[in-house]
């Protein structure tokens, strides 16, 4: 930038494709998703849909601190990792996944 070339493209080459072959740490909420059946659910049916039949593998939730619905709630969150498989889930969690680089 500093010698006015501007921006370049990136290079396409078969090494740098293959670095995309690999998985990314993802956050997915339940609500809006194809997980979002799963709200009320327990997190051993959430776990095991997830890598069955979308290629993600979960590994926390995000949860809100309150999970009342008034107002005044906080809005604070806090991280739940690995949870035990009768664990409940809320509508309002997010999880933590690694997914397929291109999904």
């Amino acid at each position: 930038l500093a010698e006015g070339a501007g921006l370049q493209p990136g290079y396409s080459s078969a090494k740098v494709l293959d670095k995309c072959n690999r998985c990314r740490l993802g956050q997915v909420a339940l609500a809006g998703s194809p997980l979002e059946k799963f709200g009320d659910g327990k997190y051993e049916d959430l776990f095991v849909t997830a890598l069955r039949n979308h290629g993600m593998l979960c590994i926390g939730l995000y949860r809100y601190l309150d999970l009342t619905t008034t107002a005044t709630a906080p809005i604070s969150r806090y991280v739940i990792t690995n949870p035990p498989n009768n664990f409940d889930l809320h509508p309002t969690d997010k999880v933590f996944v690694f997914m397929p680089y291109s999904a």
